[in-house]
């Protein structure tokens, strides 16, 4: 389990630090993070949205991270919103070429499509997948093989299903 009230504590003393704009939006944005984790999206989102209004977040260092966040955060509280801020991040990471951060953007995608376009679900899942095996990333490998097996059936079903049980237990 995790220690959610002293990372708040200490992420809001990192906000004491003089050091720029960016970090100070970082450091909110961790803590908007720490909300996410604790399933407390509004909170998360009335953290992030005021950044994303101020005229410096046009010269923010990887502000899909913020996009991202606040659609994450949308998507879990049920609110269509989701859907535009998690592709504007996507088309952000994109630019930037940051595959770590395509990962998490392809798996958000394939969450946020599971119930209502599975198919599409699939295929996000499936670029997830290989950006995490390209990579190396064993945690996020299985996240998107638990969503691939989610979205298939048959033949592929006992693939993936297969592919699971075979990296989890060589974890």
């Amino acid at each position: 389990q995790f220690d959610y009230e002293n990372a708040l504590i200490y992420h809001r003393k990192a906000l004491n630090l003089k050091v720029d704009t960016n970090s100070k939006n970082n450091s909110l944005n961790n803590i908007a993070y720490v909300y996410i984790e604790m399933q407390n999206y509004l909170k998360a989102i009335q953290i992030l949205q005021p950044i994303t209004l101020k005229k410096e977040f046009k010269t923010q260092n990887k502000k899909y991270i913020f996009l991202d966040n606040i659609g994450y955060s949308y998507f879990k509280m049920g609110d269509p919103k989701a859907i535009h801020y998690l592709k504007e991040s996507l088309k952000l990471r994109k630019i930037n070429n940051d595959e770590w951060g395509l990962i998490t953007s392809y798996s958000r995608l394939a969450e946020y499509y599971l119930k209502n376009n599975p198919s599409l679900s699939k295929k996000y899942a499936f670029l997830a997948y290989h950006k995490a095996k390209k990579i190396n990333d064993i945690n996020d490998l299985l996240n998107n093989l638990t969503l691939l097996i989610k979205t298939s059936e048959g033949k592929q079903l006992k693939y993936y299903s297969e592919k699971y049980i075979y990296i989890n237990d060589s974890i």
